[in-house]
C-alpha cells in the first residue's frame, strides 16, 4: 500500500550502526472525507482521559516494503519461471486484490490467479514467499527503539492472510500489533485516517 500525499520528515536517533540511519516519512492525513469511517477500534481508544494514559503519536506502519521485503518483484516471478511483464500480462488483474480483501480463500486464489486457469503449486508458491520474507535493513533495530521508547505501534497494511507466515518467520507482533489488515476489515486507503493530531502513518525509506 501506498498513499500519496504531503510529507514531514522527521528523525528518529538511533544507537550507531555500521548501516547507514533509516530516515522516518510520516505523512498525518487530512481528508475529510466523512463517506469512509476509520477502523473503530482505534479511534475508540483515542479519546478523552485515554490519551492521557498513551504516549502519542501512535505510529501506524504499512507493511510490505517498509518493514518486511515484498518478494513479489523478484522471487516469484522466478518461481513461476516468468519475467515480471510476463507475469504481470498473465495474471488475472483482481484475484490478489480480491485475496488482499480477504473475498476469496487461498484455494479460490489459485484457481484464478493465472487468466487462463492453469494450474500451481500453491504451497511451493507459499514457500517462496516465506523465504523471501525478511526485514529490510535496519528496520528491526529501529522498532526495537521505538518499542524501548513506549511507542504504541499497529500494522496498517493492504495485505491478504498470508501475514500469518510473515508473523511465523519474522515475529513482528515482538515489535507492534497486527492491528489493521484488509483481509480482516477491508481494503485502506488515506481516506480511512481522519485528521485527529494523534495518529501517524509511517512509511520508511533509506537514506
Amino acid at each position: 500500500m501506498r498513499v500519496a500525499g504531503a510529507a514531514t520528515l522527521i528523525s528518529i536517533p538511533l544507537k550507531p550502526s555500521k548501516t547507514k540511519p533509516t530516515r522516518i516519512m510520516a505523512l498525518n492525513s487530512s481528508n475529510k472525507n466523512k463517506n469512509m469511517n476509520p477502523p473503530t477500534v482505534a479511534m475508540a481508544s483515542l479519546s478523552g482521559k485515554e490519551n492521557e494514559k498513551r504516549k502519542l503519536p501512535i505510529l501506524l506502519f504499512d507493511i510490505m516494503d517498509t518493514i518486511v521485503r515484498d518478494p513479489f518483484y523478484h522471487d516469484v516471478p522466478a518461481f513461476f519461471g516468468m519475467s515480471m511483464k510476463e507475469l504481470i500480462e498473465c495474471k488475472h488483474p483482481n484475484a490478489w486484490i480480491e485475496f488482499e480483501m480477504g473475498m476469496i480463500s487461498e484455494m479460490e486464489l489459485a484457481r484464478k490467479f493465472f487468466t487462463d486457469g492453469r494450474p500451481f503449486d500453491l504451497e511451493g508458491l507459499k514457500i517462496c514467499m516465506k523465504k523471501g520474507y525478511a526485514y529490510l535493513d535496519g528496520v528491526e533495530e529501529l522498532l526495537h527503539e521505538l518499542k524501548q521508547s513506549n511507542y504504541e505501534m499497529h500494522a496498517f497494511t493492504n495485505y491478504p492472510i498470508w501475514y500469518e507466515i510473515i508473523e511465523d518467520k519474522l515475529k513482528i507482533s515482538t515489535y507492534l500489533s497486527w492491528t489493521f489488515c484488509s483481509c480482516v476489515i477491508g481494503m485502506f486507503s488515506k481516506q480511512c485516517l481522519k485528521e485527529r493530531g494523534n495518529l501517524i502513518l509511517i512509511f520508511i525509506r533509506k537514506s
